[in-house]
């Protein structure tokens, strides 16, 4: 079955079920580099109507599941949309609402051309830095902001932007690792617990025989806190700069991994197009179409406090 005939079913199961008291629609979504299939669901008197993206649910049909479990799972989606509407649309409305939940991500500018059109933004390089607003504590539920949202809070782009600089800066802080911390970690993930000594206590007697003062060959992984949309990090001020000091380099080099973070190591000794040939080999076997950020390699000059593309 294909993608088109999946979501025809999907509307015509939820059509059945919910009648004239829910407004079912099958539609193509404008996401985050690419365009992705799913339905709206209106209940009737809301002005709400969110999109339920249809993609992991048609990889389970292909897996076996059965239509009518998928239209159940949708159908718990649907029954939880906001139960007052009006509540939902006034805090939309209202900017003081909006303020405190501002973040700022950077994506693909040539990837999103079509997106850019109606989002506000600003052009870093080849990529654009875009608002949106998270909708729960841990910033996994989000909203992009419309040029429309901007008119309807009477407010400029300069001043949005702004709040969402400073929110970011106050909440979602950026966090810096080395890759040799990292891959410790991720080793006490996959290793099982010990019944003879404590993972903390693991970690850190793996640290403490292995780990060195950071080189000039030493990756680093910058990202925030939250480790979601952590690309941006990269652009707060002073943080190259501190690391390029740290590392008595002239420049490091910026390498892309994701949206959600980048790697970083020092410019001595390194080659953009060597480097800038292993971020596209990874683009194209391991990052997920919504998760791309660039091929490009960038270098952070210490001298003029610039980025530039390597």
């Amino acid at each position: 079955m294909e993608r088109k005939a999946f979501g025809d079913m999907i509307v015509k199961e939820l059509a059945k079920k919910y009648g004239d008291e829910v407004t079912i629609e099958f539609r193509e979504v404008q996401k985050i580099n690419h365009k992705a299939l799913g339905i709206t669901a209106q209940k009737k008197n809301n002005v709400v109507s969110p999109v339920i993206y249809l993609e992991e649910y048609f990889q389970e049909l292909i897996k076996g599941k059965n239509i009518m479990d998928i239209v159940t799972a949708i159908s718990s989606i649907i029954e939880c949309i906001h139960p007052d509407p009006r509540k939902c649309y006034a805090e939309l409305q209202d900017y003081e609402w909006i303020k405190p939940k501002l973040r700022l991500k950077v994506i693909n500018r040539e990837k999103n051309r079509e997106l850019l059109c109606e989002v506000p933004h600003k052009g870093i390089l080849d990529l654009s830095v875009i608002p949106y607003i998270v909708l729960d504590h841990r910033g996994e539920m989000s909203c992009l902001i419309r040029q429309t949202m901007l008119d309807m809070w009477k407010t400029s782009f300069e001043e949005l932007f702004a709040q969402a600089e400073d929110n970011m800066n106050q909440m979602v802080p950026p966090s810096i690792q080395k890759m040799s911390d990292f891959m410790m970690e991720m080793l006490l993930d996959t290793s099982g617990d010990s019944d003879d000594i404590e993972s903390d206590e693991l970690l850190q007697m793996l640290k403490g025989e292995s780990s060195i003062p950071a080189t000039e060959k030493e990756m680093f992984i910058i990202s925030n806190k939250e480790k979601l949309n952590g690309a941006y990090a990269v652009f707060y001020k002073d943080l190259l700069k501190n690391l390029a000091q740290s590392l008595n380099a002239d420049g490091l080099f910026i390498l892309p991994s994701s949206i959600h973070e980048t790697l970083v190591v020092s410019g001595k000794g390194m080659n953009a197009a060597d480097l800038r040939g292993m971020v596209q080999d990874v683009n194209q076997t391991t990052v997920s179409e919504g998760e791309y950020l660039s091929d490009n390699v960038y270098y952070y000059d210490l001298n003029s406090e610039e980025i530039r593309i390597a």
